[in-house]
């Protein structure tokens, strides 16, 4: 079969189904669309090979849609291949648009095998996915065949009594409707298969309910024209009957998934046994009742407990229904009424039930029953908190405070997963006052109140888990999640800014701590520790230390996709540049392949290119979390290592050898300054104390050449005292003198940052001003006018900075010859109105010559002129503005004024 256009042509990969995968990001919707109604217009046309040929591709390929897995099961199953139906339709037993069609077929499948008692369960199980209240007359031929294959299987299979119920149930159905050719039909099938038509009252006493009955018109709303609503149509005989219709209504009559809940079942076995005399309770429960309504009861239960048998709960419930009116004292039909309704997936109803028969139970004082029923309620709802609340109120009556506290802690856990932190803190704080020293509820503390936003008051009942068990993997997270979402522990110090730095080395330290007892547990709390970061991401989704903690417990654990994932995200966050990257590249370069190799290069150069324009803490870099054996250097040369390896891997050899040996000389070299920084940092308890020595070893550097190892050092005066603009400004001229420019720009920016802090405006003007100088020389151009343009707003009387920017106008062309004589014309203004005469003059002159029709520039220059006595020259300026502008009145006043001043010959 030729392949299809815009289908991936690399299928040399193996998938688990033993075929080819090729790469599905490159299949879209429309296009797997159109393979599938290829498909079916093959099947139409009869090549049903070929039809299956295109679905098997579809599926190797990777694509996962149920219409697909639908039609090919029916294309399975009308070529005779029952596995492999039997494979497809059991994938869809959990979509509520495709299992009432599913069950049935599995029932063929399984019958033409041989299962005859696995088939009777599929086709009680598509029986009781039927919903006999939207069922039109139209679509009863379809329910007729599902009933007839049902009970010719159950006969088959020597269970007679199973397949006089089908058939039994439908007759009544049918005769309810009013359908009266369908009832000959059905009389016919009770016929051919019972062997007679049974009279039809002696199960049912009274007509089904139509308010409780069946199937609507069928939708045509399939996404490519596939799957059960159009396979129902004209479908050749074997092939699954019921359409999409069937399974738009499953959950009204039938059964209805419901996550969490624990199977029914055997709840409802377990029901019937009892009801059947199983227990003494139920025995004295059942003999309560008089004759001969005992007997009724009786009877009617062996109705009902047939009906659940085979699956047919619609008329169960009516039995039920049926005996409560007989007997309402009768607590067990209760029960089993409100199992059957949860068996349906009507939670609503079944809680409803299970409440009546709490209030029943505490009036007869069967309190262990009044306490399963609170359970039950909370396993088929488990955040309705309301019975969660009377469930604890009863046990601590009740005097069972070990019941109580667990019901607390899973109270607390729903009320977290509703977003009510602050109620599940009290429900903790209620345990904490009965077991104070439970280490999971306190652990569990301080989780809510993470989640409360108060990880301050989280650090403290940490630490008092930590004390008790300080391997605690869990506890050690939710720690470092509390310090790197801002808590403090023992931190302190005198330098402002300091603490955000000891806070993030403690929390990296935590990280590490939390990782290496994880691996101690063989990452048996790997889940619960990834959730716990999960839901403090979501609180703070800017927290790139969150981010890049979750990250690594991913990859210690690892999963790598995961982690990389994590370090792609903490990437693009503030501050987290060169940490992100270069943990992310750690991934890359792991999987040792080319391709991975050569992204990680490109995240190393950037992560270098960071870490010279704002190397990351040196403690925070060396707390982060590393393998055993791994050495502590500087970020540098630690990314410059890895981007070594990552170009060898990536097949550029030579280059990476280059970059060895460059790496293996600055660790050489950056060895000594780092051993002299750790002793003076040993020396002085204060951070401040260590500043003069610093400054020191930085000057000894500095008048050595060692202009490297000067940075190392005055980067570390930066982190001790990050608000003292003298190092920030030395780093910054030690970067631009060593060629690189752009560390140096860095610098200046924060040095911009400081000073616009303290309010130094002018000072932070003339920052800019180097800003510009570097900017230009580095030919960009608009950023260095940018750059003079946020220096003259912080500083607008500085018109040095002004005519700098109009000498960088005059200089990019003609285009910007209109900013220059504005930015012009203040100057002049300025020096004219502070008579400072010499400035005033050569700005005004420079002024004409930019804009020689500028009447203003004319009249301030005379009069400058003529206010220290230049009225020659003040007669020359004026004469000028007339020859300009013959009209201007100014000009003549002024020279007629000057007439009088001119000294006589």
């Amino acid at each position: 079969m030729a392949r299809r256009p815009g289908w991936d042509d690399d299928y040399d990969q193996p998938t688990p189904r033993g075929g080819r995968r090729g790469n599905r990001s490159r299949m879209s919707g429309s296009e797997v669309t159109m393979a599938l109604e290829e498909a079916q217009a093959l099947q139409n046309a009869g090549h049903l090979d070929d039809a299956l040929s295109i679905c098997e591709e579809l599926l190797d390929n990777g694509v996962e849609r149920p219409d697909l897995r639908y039609f090919a099961g029916w294309m399975y199953q009308e070529t005779s291949r029952w596995d492999q139906a039997a494979e497809q339709f059991s994938t869809l037993l959990d979509d509520p648009e495709y299992a009432l069609s599913c069950f049935y077929a599995l029932g063929q499948c399984s019958r033409a095998m041989g299962n005859l008692h696995e088939a009777a369960q599929y086709f009680d199980e598509a029986v009781d996915r039927v919903r006999l209240d939207a069922l039109q007359q139209d679509d009863a031929d379809q329910l007729m065949q599902l009933c007839l294959e049902a009970a010719e299987v159950h006969r088959e299979a020597g269970d007679m009594a199973g397949a006089e119920t089908i058939l039994s149930a439908l007759s009544r159905f049918v005769s309810s409707q009013g359908w009266t050719s369908q009832m000959r039909d059905v009389e016919q099938m009770q016929r051919d298969v019972l062997g007679s038509a049974p009279n039809q009252q002696q199960r049912r006493r009274r007509p089904a309910n139509p308010s409780r009955s069946a199937i609507p018109q069928r939708n045509a709303g399939n996404r490519s024209g596939l799957g059960p609503t159009n396979a129902a149509r004209g479908m050749p005989s074997g092939s699954p009957p019921l359409g999409g219709g069937y399974n738009a209504v499953v959950g009204g009559t039938g059964y209805q998934h419901v996550p969490g809940v624990p199977s029914a079942d055997d709840r409802l076995g377990q029901i019937i046994d009892n009801l059947s005399g199983g227990t003494a309770q139920a025995r004295a429960s059942a003999q309560q009742l008089p004759e001969p309504l005992r007997t009724q009861v009786a009877r009617t239960i062996e109705d009902i407990v047939n009906y659940v048998a085979h699956g047919l709960l619609t008329p169960a419930i009516e039995e039920c229904l049926r005996v409560m009116e007989l007997a309402p004292q009768f607590l067990d039909i209760h029960l089993l009424l409100a199992e059957i309704y949860a068996r349906q997936g009507k939670t609503e109803q079944a809680v409803a039930k299970y409440a009546v028969l709490i209030d029943q139970y505490q009036t007869i004082g069967r309190m262990d029953d009044v306490v399963r029923a609170y359970r039950r309620i909370l396993q088929l709802d488990p955040n309705n908190l309301n019975y969660r609340a009377k469930l604890i109120d009863t046990l601590v009556r009740l005097g069972r405070g070990e019941e109580a506290l667990d019901e607390r802690i899973a109270a607390a856990d729903s009320y977290l997963r509703l977003g009510y932190a602050e109620r599940a803190i009290q429900e903790y704080e209620q345990a904490l006052l009965t077991f104070p020293n439970n280490m999971q509820v306190r652990l569990g503390y301080a989780g809510a109140l993470l989640r409360g936003g108060r990880p301050q008051h989280a650090v403290t009942e940490l630490q008092r888990v930590l004390q008790v068990e300080p391997n605690n993997p869990r506890a050690l997270a939710r720690l470092q999640i509390a310090v790197a979402s801002g808590a403090t522990t023992s931190f302190g110090s005198s330098m402002p800014g300091a603490q955000t730095s000891q806070a993030r080395a403690a929390a990296m330290e935590l990280l590490t701590r939390a990782l290496r007892t994880l691996r101690m547990e063989r990452f048996a709390s790997y889940s619960e520790v990834v959730q716990d970061y999960l839901q403090s991401i979501e609180l703070n989704p800017t927290n790139g230390d969150l981010r890049f903690a979750l990250g690594q417990v991913h990859l210690a654990a690892g999963r790598a996709q995961e982690a990389q994932t994590a370090f792609q995200q903490t990437a693009q966050l503030p501050g987290m540049e060169v940490l992100g990257r270069f943990a992310l590249a750690q991934v890359l370069v792991g999987r040792g392949d080319v391709n991975s190799a050569t992204a990680a290069v490109q995240d190393l150069e950037d992560a270098l290119a960071w870490a010279r324009r704002a190397a990351p803490d040196p403690a925070v870099w060396g707390a982060r979390p590393r393998t055993d054996g791994e050495d502590r250097q500087s970020p540098e040369v630690e990314i410059s290592t890895l981007l070594s390896r990552a170009y060898q891997i990536s097949g550029q050899v030579a280059r990476g050898q280059s970059i060895a040996a460059a790496a293996n000389a600055q660790r050489t070299q950056q060895s000594e300054v780092y051993a002299a920084i750790a002793e003076i940092g040993a020396r002085h308890a204060n951070p401040v104390d260590s500043l003069n020595d610093y400054h020191q070893l930085a000057r000894h550097y500095r008048e050595n050449r060692q202009v490297e190892n000067a940075v190392a050092v005055l980067r570390e005066m930066a982190r001790v005292a990050p608000e003292e603009p003298g190092i920030r400004s030395e780093i910054a001229d030690l970067q631009r003198d060593r060629g690189l420019l752009d560390e140096s720009l860095a610098e200046l920016r924060n040095l911009v940052e400081i000073h616009v802090r303290r309010g130094q405006m002018g000072d932070a003007a003339l920052v800019c001003d180097r800003m510009a100088t570097i900017c230009w020389g580095m030919g960009h151009q608009q950023d260095a006018m940018g750059i003079l343009r946020q220096g003259m707003d912080y500083s607008p009387d500085n018109m040095d900075l002004r005519q700098e920017y109009v000498q960088y106008c005059l200089e990019m062309g003609p285009q910007f010859v209109p900013a220059a004589i504005e930015q012009q014309t203040v100057v002049a203004r300025f020096f004219f109105r502070t008579r400072q005469t010499r400035e005033a003059v050569a700005a005004l002159q420079q002024l004409i010559a930019m804009d020689k029709a500028s009447t203003e520039a004319y009249d301030m220059l005379g009069q400058t002129y003529y206010s220290v006595g230049e009225y020659e020259q003040a007669t020359r300026v004026y004469r000028n503005l007339a020859r300009q502008d013959p009209t201007n009145a100014v000009a003549r006043a002024r020279l007629t004024e000057l007439q009088g001043q001119r000294p006589v010959q």
